[in-house]
């Protein structure tokens, strides 16, 4: 092989795995589980060793994880769910099956991981056929959501050295300047999320591609991440003091540029959340923008009229609702600018 060919081989190369490790603000899972080339993607950039589900479901995310692991953990507090997947199971020696709270599981096994672990946090109540993690009669946060428990575990068995995955975050809430909208009311806030990341592991980046959250040391990886995973990641944990007015500003001219790819990821969160009553704006905002970047002034001018507008439901099996406002100091430019036109 001469020296040009050599480089050229390089250069491909390099190219090839610096798209590996690229991540992008669009969906991940096919069928609502974890798609293999996800999967794929997270082995090449990250090396775990051992992937840790919690939310067996359907066992589909198992079964895929099951390609590429030597050891699979899963757990699901639902016992009808549990017995299903069992026989989907049988021929898989490196699945290993748990019946119960994911937090406890954790505590329980936490000291038996070695290596890297990915986490795949996906344990909540989701209607009939899927299970609480509390009295169902309780009506608790904790009964719908496990996952200030499980982080809370994995901090109190010290697993540092872990990827954490977090699905569903268009249910969380976010505080900004001391005020906090609940999302799902039973959800924390992004803001608590990232903090108790942090105590797992200080050194912890987040980013978010499209529904879910994504945690990993910076000190270790260096995934590459689109544009608009950094501006949607930006807006979405901006708590009022951690970005200045023209920062924020900046970041959403960035959405507004989206491509069509990761538009349409926007667009299906948007339209995900608009028939439900909670405060989560975000997603009216970033859709506005996209349709501004593609000259859709009227269904832009329809989705930021929704910001302040939103009303917020009340705990588990109440009828409460309360209308909250969120005072975007450009929202008033967007529509503007959308009217005029």
């Amino acid at each position: 092989m001469n020296k040009l060919t050599f480089f050229a081989c390089f250069f491909l190369l390099s190219r090839l795995c610096a798209m590996d490790s690229f991540f992008e603000f669009k969906e991940n899972k096919s069928d609502g589980s974890l798609s293999p080339g996800f999967i794929k993607k997270l082995i090449f950039t990250f090396h775990p060793d051992t992937f840790f589900e919690t939310g067996t479901y359907d066992g589909n995310t198992t079964l895929n994880a099951a390609k590429f692991f030597d050891r699979v953990i899963t757990v699901e507090i639902y016992k009808p769910l549990f017995d299903y997947v069992q026989p989907k199971f049988a021929s898989h020696s490196n699945i290993h099956s748990y019946l119960g709270s994911s937090s406890k599981v954790i505590a329980n096994i936490g000291n038996e991981l070695r290596g890297t672990t990915l986490f795949w946090l996906d344990a909540h109540y989701s209607g009939e056929g899927t299970g609480m993690s509390d009295s169902v009669n309780s009506g608790s946060a904790e009964a719908i959501t496990a996952i200030r428990e499980e982080l809370a575990a994995i901090h109190a068995a010290a697993i540092e050295d872990c990827v954490i995955l977090i699905d569903d975050i268009r249910g969380f809430g976010t505080e900004i300047a001391g005020q906090v909208f609940l999302g799902c009311w039973a959800y924390p806030t992004l803001q608590e999320v990232k903090s108790a990341l942090l105590k797992i592991n200080p050194q912890f980046e987040i980013a978010l591609l499209g529904d879910m959250l994504l945690a990993y040391d910076e000190s270790k990886y260096q995934p590459r991440f689109s544009t608009t995973v950094e501006a949607c990641t930006k807006t979405r944990l901006y708590d009022g003091y951690n970005l200045s007015q023209q920062e924020l500003l900046d970041w959403e001219k960035k959405i507004r540029q989206a491509p069509p790819h990761e538009a349409a990821c926007i667009a299906r969160l948007y339209q995900m959340m608009t028939g439900y009553n909670d405060p989560m704006f975000w997603h009216d905002l970033w859709y506005g923008l996209t349709q501004m970047g593609t000259n859709n002034y009227n269904k832009a001018s329809i989705a930021f009229q929704k910001v302040p507008n939103r009303i917020q439901a009340g705990t588990f099996r109440t009828n409460t609702l309360s209308p909250v406002s969120y005072e975007h100091e450009s929202l008033k430019t967007y529509i503007e600018e959308c009217t005029g036109k």
